[in-house]
């Protein structure tokens, strides 16, 4: 499944070919719904901060745990301020 902010860098032909193709599904997150599109960048800057940095191919099982810790703390202080 794929989550996204309808932002017009996921309106090309090639991706909508390749969703139709997988049978992926697509939602959006809603109109007016910030906090929905500030979940799914946190969740998804994570992992890519690891591989950027390296330190994924090193220690694969080091990162994802680090990661797993960040994104529980930053999930929860989301629920906080909500």
């Amino acid at each position: 499944m794929v989550v996204s902010d309808n932002g017009s860098e996921l309106t090309s032909s090639a991706i909508l070919v390749w969703q139709r193709r997988r049978g992926v599904e697509w939602h959006d997150t809603g109109l007016g719904k910030p906090a929905q599109y500030d979940f799914i960048n946190t969740f998804n800057g994570g992992p890519s901060r690891f591989v950027c940095s390296g330190s994924f191919v090193l220690q694969l099982p080091l990162a994802v745990e680090a990661w797993r810790i960040e994104h529980k703390v930053s999930n929860s202080l989301l629920h906080v301020v909500e």
